[in-house]
C-alpha cells in the first residue's frame, strides 16, 4: 500500500470516527441531567416537545388574530408546550410535512396545531380552525379535565395507564390493565394508577386526536409519565400484558444516554409549572450532587446538557481531527517531494 492510499485509508477511518462521535454526543445529550435517576425520575429534568400553532395564509401575516394567538402563549410564560409560527403560503419553499399535513390546505387563512415528536424529529397533525380558533376553543386547547387530573397526579405515580374504550369494550383487557397497575403498585415506592378516557367527550378532543383515536375502535391503552410523556403506543398484536410489563420496567431503571425519558415517547401539549416540579415524589433516592427536579436546575451543571455544549464539544472535536489529518497529510506529500517523487500516483 503506497503513502496515498495509507492518507486514504486514515482519512475514512477518521470520518467513521467523527460520525460515531456525532451520534454518541447526540445521544448523550441529557447524560449528565439524568445520571443518578430512574427513568421515569429523569423525565421531570428534561425540557418538553414543543408543538407548534401554525398560522397560514398568503402574504404577510399580521392580523390582529395572530397577535391575540402570540399573548395568549405569552400569558403562560413558558409553561405551555405550544409555540405560534406564522407560514406564507405564497413561500415556494414552504414545507408542508413539517406542519403534519401533505400539501397545502384547500383554503386560507387556517391554523393548524401541528404535534413535533423531537426524538424522531417529525410532526404530525393533531387540529386545525378556519381561520382561527375563538377563545372558547382555545380553553379547550389549552386543558381538559382529563390532563389537569394528568397534570396534578403524574408526579406522585410512577405512571399512568391511560385507558380507552372501544366500541365494544373487552372486559379481559379492562381487568388486564387493572392488575398490571395493582401489581406494579405494590411492588414499586410510587403506584401506578389507571385513567379512563371517554372516546366521546368533546373537552378530550385534543388529547384524543393526539392519541391518533378516532370516535371508533378498540380498546386503547397507553402509558404516561413525567411531565406528561405518552410512551410509544402498543402494537395491535403485541401481548397486552408484555408490552405492559417491559415498558414500565424501563421507566424503573436507570436513565443514561441511550435509555432517557426524550427517546420513550412525545410530551402531551399540556400546560405545566415549577409548583408542580416542587409537588414531585421520587422514585428511587438519589446519591449526594444529584440535582433537583426541573430542567432549569440540571442545567446548573455548567450548562453541560445544553444543545449549545454538544455543538461547541463537537465542533472543536472535528476541527482537531482535521488539523491532524491535514498535518499528516502534509508531511507524507513533504516526504515523497524531498524524496523526487510526485505528488499523485
Amino acid at each position: 500500500m503506497n503513502n496515498i492510499q495509507l492518507v486514504s485509508h486514515f482519512i475514512s477511518i477518521l470520518l467513521v470516527a467523527s460520525c460515531v462521535l456525532c451520534i454518541d454526543t447526540m445521544f448523550c445529550t441529557h447524560a449528565i441531567a439524568c445520571e443518578g435517576y430512574a427513568v421515569r425520575d429523569a423525565a421531570f429534568n428534561e425540557e418538553r416537545d414543543i408543538h407548534r400553532l401554525a398560522v397560514m395564509g398568503k402574504g404577510t401575516i399580521t392580523s390582529e388574530d395572530v397577535e391575540r394567538l402570540q399573548e395568549w402563549i405569552e400569558s403562560f410564560e413558558g409553561g405551555l408546550n405550544i409555540e405560534v409560527v406564522s407560514v406564507d403560503a405564497d413561500d415556494p419553499d414552504v414545507n408542508w410535512k413539517e406542519y403534519g399535513i401533505p400539501s397545502a390546505p384547500p383554503s386560507f387563512p387556517v391554523t393548524v396545531l401541528a404535534g413535533w415528536n423531537r426524538s424522531e424529529r417529525r410532526s404530525f397533525f393533531l387540529e386545525y380552525w378556519e381561520p382561527y380558533p375563538s377563545d372558547e376553543e382555545l380553553k379547550i386547547l389549552l386543558d381538559s379535565p382529563i390532563r389537569k387530573e394528568i397534570r396534578e397526579t403524574v408526579g406522585s405515580k410512577l405512571a399512568l395507564l391511560l385507558y380507552v374504550p372501544g366500541n365494544a369494550p373487552n372486559s379481559d383487557f379492562e381487568s388486564t390493565i387493572s392488575a398490571i397497575a395493582e401489581q406494579w403498585s405494590e411492588k414499586e415506592t410510587l403506584p401506578v394508577s389507571v385513567f379512563r378516557v371517554d372516546r366521546g367527550d368533546a373537552r378530550a378532543r385534543i388529547l384524543l386526536s393526539f392519541l391518533g383515536l378516532k370516535k371508533d375502535g378498540p380498546d386503547w391503552v397507553g402509558i404516561v409519565f413525567g411531565k406528561g410523556k405518552l410512551m410509544r403506543p402498543r402494537e395491535g398484536r403485541e401481548d397486552l400484558e408484555t408490552y405492559l410489563n417491559q415498558q414500565i420496567t424501563i421507566l424503573t431503571g436507570d436513565c443514561s444516554c441511550l435509555r432517557n425519558a426524550s427517546s420513550l415517547g412525545v410530551d402531551l401539549p399540556m400546560i405545566w409549572s415549577k409548583e408542580l416540579d416542587e409537588k414531585v415524589m421520587a422514585l428511587r433516592s438519589h446519591r449526594e450532587g444529584v440535582f433537583p427536579w426541573g430542567p432549569v436546575a440540571a442545567a446548573g451543571i455548567e450548562g453541560m446538557d445544553s444543545d449549545g455544549g454538544m455543538v461547541s464539544s463537537l465542533v472543536w472535536t472535528l476541527i482537531c481531527l482535521t488539523l491532524f489529518v491535514v498535518a499528516f497529510t502534509g508531511a507524507l506529500l513533504y516526504r515523497r517531494q524531498r524524496n523526487g517523487r510526485p505528488y499523485i500516483g
